[in-house]
């Protein structure tokens, strides 16, 4: 279809191989239940997504679609450990942006890797942007880009005073999810 950025997110087998795939559970979007850290790679083969297609790993999606950047939300603590090996035997530096909720999470993984990776803020970084465009001297964040929704907890994020201070810091805005044409 031409597009040239995915997001997608990952969990990790019980196996240590990284896959892509959103929820914890695996009842939601697949022929089975249970929880996606719980299976081995074998019974993850067996099993489909809803529309009958494998549930791919990384390394296949990667594989599959080479021109193709990847912005990855490694989505458990588990993930932490096999993502920084995977990335640090690969040569995916200009493929792949890290991301989490979870700062904690992404410190983690960065301070595994033995060379640099582009990754977006967690929670913590969003903050930390959200109350420097008011003129609060928090610094700035070692990120590429602030992944945000239009609002949080009430607060509507996605202004022009938010986006000019990250753009200010050379940091990009990514906005999601956009389901409404008119946005």
């Amino acid at each position: 279809l031409g597009y040239r950025v995915f997001e997608t997110d990952v969990q990790v087998s019980r196996d240590g191989t990284i896959y892509i795939f959103h929820d914890d559970d695996l009842g939601r979007v697949t022929t089975a239940t249970g929880q996606f850290i719980e299976m081995s790679d074998d019974e993850l083969s067996r099993i489909s997504l809803n529309n009958g297609e494998p549930i791919p790993t990384l390394k296949e999606a990667l594989s599959r679609f080479a021109d193709v950047v990847f912005n990855i939300d490694v989505k458990a603590d588990n993930g932490i450990i096999p993502m920084a090996n995977f990335l640090n035997l690969g040569d995916y530096q200009n493929r792949i942006c890290l991301a989490s909720f979870s700062t904690k999470r992404l410190l983690s993984v960065k301070k595994r890797l033995n060379k640099p990776h582009a990754m977006s803020g967690g929670q913590a970084d969003i903050l930390r942007l959200f109350l420097g465009s008011f003129g609060l001297p928090m610094g700035r964040p070692q990120v590429v880009a602030a992944q945000v929704p239009m609002a949080a907890y009430g607060l509507k994020i996605i202004t022009p005073r938010f986006i000019r201070h990250c753009h200010k810091l050379g940091i990009a805005v990514h906005v999601w999810t956009i389901d409404d044409d008119a946005m």
